[in-house]
This record gives structure tokens, sequence and C-alpha cells, in this order.
């Protein structure tokens, strides 16, 4: 496959993140060309000389619009004209296993707009952290970027690009795709938190670093908590070594833990994990679930 792969990223000046450094070498494997798009920053000489060794492109960016923002630039420093695929990829989760299924499966399929996890919050959409997007689709992708305005509020960029996007390629007619499906949880649960558990069983690559750093905006955090999220680190760590065979891994898990410890705080972990187990026991007392529900979930 002659892909185009646009990675976006977003890191304070420092080491480049382990994690990502792993991520973007399994790209590599898969995409002819490997696009790191990160914020403008003092850049250490080992960063820009990985990027030279692995023949990755670098290109550093205004940050604004998030990760649409980011690829909306790059698009237009790297015209995907003469790719058969584009990938638009970000930096949120953490890949600990080997890509070749998914792009075995992508590249089977007729999908000209497919991702990696579908989704039925708000409404049918693919997950914006990993799109692979057909040569079909390729000018209703760049109109789309022309027609809309980057935004500074996530939730209106969620709405208008990841989830309008998607909408926007069914109605003109590509046929979207997902190699994992939101059917492991609740229709109106996020499948990469509320569903990762089933998900990683059944192979799924990848796992948000929200879940392995403990770094949840406030309103997921509500929510997560109304449905009896696990939030120990440890537990998904512990998970996704589990279910991962030696010749499929991409990481040292030792090093990806040492990363996590020093991200994940433990403590506020573990007063969530309580919280859970006492709005758990009080909603099985009459009548607290009805006055819980009338307080929290309106």
């Amino acid at each position: 496959m002659k892909a185009l792969c646009l990675f976006s990223s977003y890191y304070e000046s420092g080491p480049m993140p382990y994690d990502m450094v792993c991520y973007l070498k399994e790209l590599k494997r898969h995409c002819q060309t490997v696009v790191f798009i990160t914020n403008e920053k003092a850049f250490l000489e080992n960063e820009l000389q990985f990027c030279r060794d692995f023949g990755i492109e670098f290109l550093p960016v205004e940050n604004d619009g998030f990760d649409f923002g980011m690829w909306r630039k790059a698009l237009k420093v790297f015209p995907p004209d003469t790719y058969d695929k584009v990938l638009l990829v970000n930096d949120s989760c953490i890949l600990f296993k080997k890509l070749d299924n998914v792009f075995e499966k992508i590249e089977g399929s007729d999908w000209d707009y497919a991702g990696l996890l579908d989704s039925m919050q708000i409404q049918y959409h693919l997950h914006s952290y990993f799109l692979v997007i057909g040569k079909k689709a390729f000018t209703l992708l760049r109109q789309y970027f022309d027609e809309h305005n980057s935004q500074t509020n996530i939730y209106q960029t969620i709405r208008t690009f990841e989830v309008g996007l998607s909408v926007y390629m069914e109605q003109c007619g590509m046929k979207l795709g997902s190699v994992y499906h939101h059917n492991v949880c609740a229709p109106d649960l996020n499948p990469a938190y509320s569903g990762i558990e089933p998900l990683i069983k059944e192979g799924f690559p990848l796992i948000k670093k929200k879940i392995m750093f403990g770094t949840f905006r406030k309103p997921e955090i509500r929510s997560l908590i109304r449905n009896g999220f696990k939030w120990s680190s440890d537990y998904y760590f512990d998970l996704i070594v589990k279910n991962t065979l030696a010749h499929e891994a991409i990481l040292d898990f030792e090093l990806l833990k040492k990363e996590c410890d020093a991200h994940s705080n433990k403590l506020r972990n573990g007063w969530y994990t309580l919280y859970n187990f006492i709005v758990d026991m009080a909603r099985r007392i009459p009548g607290v679930k009805q006055v819980y529900r009338f307080i929290f979930v309106r």
C-alpha cells in the first residue's frame, strides 16, 4: 500500500515520549511516507536524528485547531494525490501491538473511509485517532477542511470534525467501515473507554493514554464514575500484557510500565475507585438511585 501517514502530536519540550517513538516506527513499517506533525517548541537533537534515521518527515506547526488543525496544515505541505491511502493518526493512544492485521483487514475491504473503531455516541461515526482514507475520498477530505473552520473548543471539534466528517463522507456516497465495533458496550457510551476491556481481548492494538495516565477531563470523569469505570492503570497494563503475544508486541513493556507510573496519579485513581464503590453500594438502597439520578444525571 502506498500510503501517506499524517501523525499529529502535542507535547511539551523535552524527549519524545517512548510510546510515541514506537508508534511512529510501526507506522513507518506500513506507510511509504510518515509525517510527524507537532507543536512548535525547542527540539532536542536526538528527536530530529530519530526522524532522519527512520525516514520520517518532520513538520512543526502552530498549535491551533487540535489534531484536525494540524492535519489541515500538513495536507497543504504534503498533497496526497500520488498515494493510495491517507492515514490521519494522533498521539492520544498508546500502540502496543503490531498493525499487520489492521492493515490486512482494511486493504481487503472496499471501504473509502475506514477507522479502527466506530461509535454511536452523538451519531454514528469513526473515531478520529486512527483513520484511513481511500483515494476516492481525497477530494472530499480537502473540501471538508476548506469549508469548516478550526474550532477552539474540543467538544465542538468532535462534533464538527470527528462526527461531522464521518457523516459528510457517508452523505457523499463513500463506504465507511471499521476494524472493531462499538457493540462491546452500550451505544451511548464511548467504546474506547467503557468497552476497552473486551476490545483488547478481541485483539484491539491500542489504548487511550487517558486510561493509563489519568488525564481525563472533568465531564469525562463524571460520566465514567456513573458507569463504573475501573481506574487502575495497573489493571489495564496487566490486561495489555496478558493479551499480547511476544511476536505481536512493538515495545518493551517494562519501559512502558515506567512511563505509565511516571504519569499516573495512583492516589487520585484510588479515590475514584472508592467513590465508585460507595456509589454502587448506595444505589442498592431503595430510593437512593432515584435521588442520585435526579441530582447528578440531568
